[in-house]
């Protein structure tokens, strides 16, 4: 009997190590999940593009985002991360952000492509380049592309890439010409590029 005992104490002691321990990880201060301020306009922007799909309560109970240093030589620019509580983390490349030579377009599409992955749960739209596969995530989606189980899809006539949700940058050209298709396709209202008449010049209003 007192081995016994013995067990269930060094059992129930190493509940309570387990219970600290996760309760310790899901256990933040408010301000490690809120979004950075700088990063708040683009997503505004991004919310009117959804036209009511998405609104500012969806993006905070789900999703938020830091500017954060990554590894040297990367040439990852954005990530979306799943953590021990039940609210995703997206973090942007501090460098990549902080060059004079990135545009705002540019800064608004990443965050619109990690917002596909963290809240959409969109993957990519094509396969990443082998020399850029550095993750087992990455692998696995270039194995589903190659196994037919992500439908690709393909670029625009004027060579623009068919969705934001492609695996690298599209220019200041793309996003601003097709930004209406581009939201439309992220939001999942349409399916396939139609071209009809000339779409509107896409201007940030919130910057």
């Amino acid at each position: 009997m007192k081995k016994l005992a013995k067990i269930r104490v060094v059992v129930s002691q190493a509940m309570l190590l387990f219970l600290i321990t996760t309760l310790s990880c899901s256990t933040l201060n408010p301000k490690d999940i809120e979004t950075d301020k700088v990063v708040k306009i683009y997503i505004q922007e991004l919310i009117d593009g959804s036209n009511g799909t998405v609104t500012w309560e969806d993006i905070n109970q789900n999703v938020f985002i830091k500017i954060e240093k990554f590894e040297e030589n990367t040439k990852a620019v954005g990530r979306c991360h799943y953590q021990p509580i039940f609210i995703k983390k997206i973090t942007l490349n501090k460098d990549w952000w902080n060059n004079r030579y990135v545009t705002q377009h540019e800064r608004f599409q990443v965050i619109a492509h990690e917002l596909g992955h963290c809240f959409l749960n969109r993957p990519h739209t094509q396969p990443t380049d082998k020399e850029d596969v550095s993750s087992p995530s990455a692998y696995l989606e270039n194995q589903a592309f190659k196994n037919g189980l992500i439908t690709k899809i393909p670029d625009l006539p004027d060579g623009c890439e068919g969705s934001i949700m492609h695996p690298y940058t599209l220019s200041d050209y793309c996003i601003v010409t097709h930004y209406t298709y581009y939201m439309d396709e992220l939001f999942g209202r349409i399916k396939f590029y139609t071209p009809t008449k000339k779409e509107p010049q896409w201007i940030l209003k919130h910057y």
